[in-house]
């Protein structure tokens, strides 16, 4: 089986940062399929454009733009092109980084597609941050490393937590259907659990309230869409839940800390018509 080194991807790069440790990349991925191998470091990928199939040991995904998964070293995957344009952002950690800041190299192992709107949060900042690229950088995308990894550290321990069944149900009705209004009733009577019970379980399992959860989804569905979409910013506002574009623009400023014009403008510059 082919062992895939460092800053090696299927296609050709956009852009290739080295740091202390941690290599990123952006890809145009050119190969419709390509045969099981692994990576020589840990890395995370996050698809900006298009669609892509990933196989590993234990399952199968089909990532779209905003998707993003973390592999581990050892992990054995193989990939296959869904549309005619695929395109994603790779940030690959060496054992030396982990070491230097006393993290398990083990970490997450295995191949995990990270749905966690914290966890997708920290990484799009932390690719935003890599497109600004000034002499802040490397010390920004630093700390936003370790941010990340103690996110996922804290989202593993929750999920060993024993949790009824209904959690992973409102899980996915609320990834699914981020952009609806929902009210604890309405939700009580999908789940055939009490409103007062979802009210009081839901920051134990989720981390975060309901609001935060719900807002975070929709900024994440809508800097995906800012990546490659040619819609209007108030098109897109409303199409990810929110009342107007200036809502919009508070949200995604608390958590982006910049606007979401000025967000596309660093991430797509040019890229008007693709998606």
């Amino acid at each position: 089986m082919q062992q895939i080194k460092k800053g090696d991807f299927f296609g050709s790069h956009n852009r290739l940062i080295h740091l202390d440790h941690i290599v990123i990349t952006e890809t145009v991925y050119t190969h419709r399929r390509v045969d099981w191998h692994y990576h020589e470091n840990t890395y995370f990928t996050y698809l900006l454009e298009g669609y892509l199939g990933e196989t590993n040991k234990k399952e199968s995904y089909i990532l779209e733009p905003g998707s993003l998964l973390f592999h581990n070293w050892q992990e054995a995957h193989c990939n296959e092109m869904k549309s005619d344009h695929s395109r994603g952002f790779h940030v690959e950690i060496e054992k030396e980084w982990f070491d230097q800041y006393d993290l398990d190299y083990t970490i997450g192992e295995g191949s995990n597609m990270l749905i966690h709107p914290l966890i997708k949060g920290t990484f799009d900042r932390l690719y935003l941050e890599s497109r600004i690229s000034d002499t802040a950088t490397e010390l920004s995308i630093t700390s936003l490393m370790l941010s990340l990894f103690e996110k996922i550290n804290e989202n593993n321990t929750v999920n060993t937590l024993p949790k009824p069944t209904w959690i992973n149900r409102l899980n996915n009705i609320l990834h699914d259907e981020c952009e609806k209004r929902h009210s604890l009733n309405s939700l009580a009577c999908q789940l055939d659990v009490h409103p007062a019970h979802i009210s009081r379980a839901f920051p134990h399992y989720f981390g975060v309230t309901f609001g935060e959860f719900i807002r975070k989804l929709r900024v994440d569905k809508a800097a995906a869409l800012l990546k490659c979409s040619p819609k209007t910013m108030t098109e897109i506002a409303f199409e990810c839940g929110f009342s107007d574009q200036s809502h919009f623009n508070r949200c995604f400023k608390k958590i982006y800390s910049t606007t979401p014009l000025r967000y596309k403008k660093i991430i797509a510059p040019g890229i008007n018509s693709r998606c």
